[in-house]
């Protein structure tokens, strides 16, 4: 399975955001 640059990047942002936001 390939998993190109730009989607590690978007699950990255991904998990920054439901940490970011779970946190409130």
């Amino acid at each position: 399975m390939k998993i190109t640059k730009c989607h590690i990047i978007s699950l990255y942002s991904d998990h920054k955001f439901t940490l970011h936001y779970g946190n409130i």
